[in-house]
């Protein structure tokens, strides 16, 4: 008799910890336990979490007892051996804990959660039951009817926050026990159908039981013949009721007596494209494009493609990626915004139909949950979204495709990991052998300085797709407007006189201002005060639409200043000018034109999207206002005019990248105008009209700035040239953030020497309740053992975490920040 194996298996949890953790196989799962798999474990004394097996080995782990594994979620693996090792990279390379990579890369319904759930005790006897108060009593009634019961339902049922007092005191008294249930956040979604029973079939029971009806259950006969009109098969219920206006009580009639027969089935949530035959043609100067793009592909290369503004680069993402699903790959296409996602989708789905998914988080968890497993089946092999589609479960990339490639939306700010989307898009490609092809009219310097090194091909597309000549682009000195009197608030007369001419001509209209709301902030023009938020270190934004002042870092709200809190006075005015507040002043200027914004607060789900950008795409709107959103390779053919109002705020940041991201936003956004049958105009208001970035948009001359920026940049050895780390360290104390970033800075300065610089507290000091000082580690690509040096600063960091006289400090790497 052969001995048995005791296999044990090295979990990774969704959770913000160095290590993955050590469980004990059961041995009659030893054939069917596998690397990838999602397991049921506990962790600590009450939470049990799914994990994904990363190793097996037949050593017990040293320094704890290994649990059992609890369940095995599904016989075959949800994540593969690819996905594993990105996984891993991104957690080295953008230092951060393996599980928190875990966290952002599988969609909720593929991660558990454990509940404090409450069952009746098993000696519950309602015969022998001790003393009870009456709130005591109310849930314990309603427990022995549900059987189980979530703590958040017995505060409901008491009206009041929390029922954990009485919970608690039912609990000592022997009534109920708290279980931890393992809670699956994915639910498939079940639907009814309605099917013909078989007697149907039989023309005599039919003609008998239609006639019969008619005379005594006209609606019951009214549905049958729907039915029947519709053909033999199985039908939902609810589209019946919805589009066909049959009556509910009549098919619930009709299923008692045998006539119908009800299902319940699991259906899938996304809506399938359908696709039409659809060609296009290349033109001579996008055929040529097309050659080197796969000349480049063969020799290995990636590919930056550079073309200007309505140049058709699409069609060549489009080639590339049938030309990899017509060998038997998958394609992956990258896009900034989920907006953009939206306007793009209607056009592929001409060429991919059904084998296309679309994945961004405005999609529910269970949608993204029933995408990942189409991709991991393989009855998706492309798909098209934002960043955290690099986490889709591929299996055989033959491309990435990442347009607009220089937006900093690629970038994930708010949590960690904070990846970069191309970047990290770069190394999936890496790690499937496929190459990438990246897009931009304004390329980042760093895909622009790879070329200019002979590491990434170079291609250009100079010409528009249409012929129309490029936009005119006229400057407005804003200053000397002010002087003649033709300038009282955000636009200039002459900018108005534009705007009425183009909507004369039935043209359309974009205003460009980045800044969300009505006013930056409300200001006391006595003292000065302006109100800050409680929470950060920062002025709130007025909202006219809430009637509220917001916080743009937490969401913190209150009512607007009226009386200034400082010195009581009520001269309280409006400082700056958001996209609410353009959109109000266009209205007062132009009042029967129809105005909408496009910014995050006027768009709150999916559908918001859609509605706003088929308005204006159905003429529907005449004048959008918007925020970044407008520059993200929009495609309309009417608008007649681009205006940015206020180009000088977009020249002041302190920035290094400012010049760059300065001239990327308003020449995309320049790129709207023009699009269709006639040449579009562009007009830039500012104080800076000699400023290099706006004669750069002017002269077209995207090449020349970029030659002279990247060589200061080089003097002062800036990215491309360095790599960056910001470290931030946070404490709800500023005193005690503040002696954290001078010792962490005193235990890893020593080292860096001159590459660390800092600490010192942000601009914005304050976030969340939490202070911050912050760090920035600059790096020389070629000279320094950049992997030695994170691994370094990621050990202080632990180290600085655990240390006693530091409780409660938190310290975060932001690698490459944007």
């Amino acid at each position: 008799m052969s001995e048995r194996i005791t296999l044990f298996a090295s979990v990774l949890l969704p959770l913000p910890v160095p290590k993955s953790y050590t469980y004990r196989v059961p041995h009659e799962w030893n054939d069917l336990v596998q690397i990838g798999q999602r397991v049921v474990v506990q962790f600590g004394a009450r939470k049990i979490f799914s994990g994904i097996i990363l190793d097996f080995s037949d050593s017990p782990p040293e320094g704890y007892t290994a649990s059992y594994i609890l369940e095995l979620m599904e016989e075959h693996p949800v994540v593969n051996p690819r996905q594993l090792n990105f996984w891993n990279w991104v957690s080295r390379y953008y230092m951060c804990h393996p599980g928190e990579v875990m966290a952002a890369a599988l969609p909720a319904g593929l991660r558990l959660q454990s509940e404090s759930i409450m069952v009746l005790h098993p000696e519950f006897d309602p015969e022998r039951l001790p003393e009870l108060d009456e709130k005591e009593e109310l849930i314990l009634n309603e427990l022995v009817k549900r059987k189980e019961m979530d703590p958040r339902d017995a505060a409901g049922l008491l009206g009041t926050k929390s029922a954990m007092r009485y919970i608690r005191s039912l609990y000592l008294k022997g009534q109920l026990l708290l279980k931890e249930e393992v809670v699956e956040n994915y639910k498939p979604r079940i639907q009814d159908f309605l099917t013909l029973s078989q007697e149907w079939d039989n023309e005599d029971f039919a003609r008998q039981t239609l006639s019969a009806l008619e005379k005594k259950a006209p609606r019951q006969a009214e549905a049958i013949m729907v039915i029947l009109g519709l053909g033999k098969g199985e039908f939902p219920k609810k589209e019946l009721v919805d589009k066909y206006k049959i009556d509910t009580a009549a098919t619930q009639a009709l299923v008692k007596k045998g006539l119908l027969i009800l299902s319940k089935k699991q259906t899938d949530r996304l809506k399938g494209f359908e696709a039409e035959p659809h060609e296009f043609k290349l033109s001579e100067h996008q055929k040529a494009a097309d050659e080197q793009i796969r000349e480049g592909f063969e020799q290995g290369k990636n590919v930056l493609l550079y073309g200007a503004t309505g140049s058709g680069k699409t069609y060549l993402y489009i080639s590339r990626i049938l030309q990899a699903l017509e060998q038997g790959k998958q394609a992956l296409m990258l896009v900034p915004e989920v907006a953009l996602t939206e306007q793009l989708v209607a056009r592929l789905s001409h060429y991919f139909g059904s084998e296309m998914g679309v994945w961004h988080n405005y999609y529910s968890g269970n949608e993204r949950t029933e995408l990942y497993e189409k991709v991991m089946n393989g009855s998706i092999r492309f798909v098209i979204g934002a960043r955290s589609a690099l986490f889709a479960p591929f299996t055989r990339l033959g491309v990435v495709v990442i347009d607009e490639e220089h937006e900093n939306s690629f970038k994930q700010f708010e949590k960690r990991p904070h990846y970069h989307g191309r970047d990290a898009g770069i190394q999936l490609a890496a790690f499937h052998g496929c190459q990438v092809l990246a897009g931009s009219a304004t390329p980042s310097y760093e895909l622009w300085n790879a070329c200019k090194e002979d590491k990434w091909k170079l291609v250009r597309l100079p010409q528009r797709y249409n012929p129309m000549p490029a936009p005119q682009i006229e400057l407005i000195h804003s200053g000397e407007a002010k002087r003649k009197n033709l300038k009282n608030g955000p636009f200039s007369k002459p900018l108005l006189d534009e705007m009425e001419a183009c909507l004369k001509k039935g043209g359309q209209i974009m205003v460009y201002q980045n800044r969300k709301g009505f006013v930056p902030f409300l200001r006391c023009e006595m003292c000065g005060h302006s109100a800050q938020c409680v929470n950060c270190d920062i002025s709130l934004t007025y909202y006219k639409s809430l009637g509220k002042q917001k916080c743009t870092y937490c969401g913190h709200q209150q009512d607007p200043m009226n009386i200034c809190p400082a010195c009581g006075h009520s001269s309280v005015v409006m400082q700056g000018y958001g996209t609410e507040r353009l959109a109000e002043e266009l209205g007062i200027a132009f009042p029967q034109s129809r105005i909408a914004r496009l910014d995050q607060e006027s768009i709150r789900k999916k559908s918001d999207f859609q509605r706003i950008l088929n308005g204006f795409a159905n003429r529907e709107i005449e004048i959008l206002v918007g925020t970044q959103l407008l520059s993200k390779g929009l495609d309309f053919k009417n608008v007649g005019l681009v205006a940015v109002p206020d180009a000088d705020m977009l020249l002041n940041i302190p920035d290094f990248r400012t010049h760059e991201r300065a001239f990327q936003q308003i020449y995309q956004v320049s790129g709207r105008a023009g699009r269709g049958s006639s040449q579009g105009k562009v007009i830039i208001q500012a104080a800076q009209i000699q400023h290099p970035v706006i004669q750069a948009v002017v002269d077209d001359d995207y090449e020349g700035l970029a030659a002279n920026e990247i060589l200061q940049r080089s003097e002062y050895d800036y990215p491309p040239f360095s790599r960056l780390i910001k470290i931030i360290l946070k404490h709800k104390d500023s005193r005690m953030a503040e002696e954290a970033a001078v010792y962490f800075a005193s235990r890893v300065g020593p080292a860096l020497r001159d590459r660390l610089v800092g600490p010192h507290p942000p601009s914005v000091a304050k976030v969340r309740n939490y202070y911050l000082q912050q760090m920035l580690v600059k790096l020389h690509r070629s000279n320094d053992n950049i992997a030695k040096i994170k691994e370094f600063l990621w050990q202080r960091g632990i180290e600085l975490q655990i240390d006693k006289n530091f409780r409660g400090i938190l310290v975060d790497f932001d690698v490459d920040p944007a």
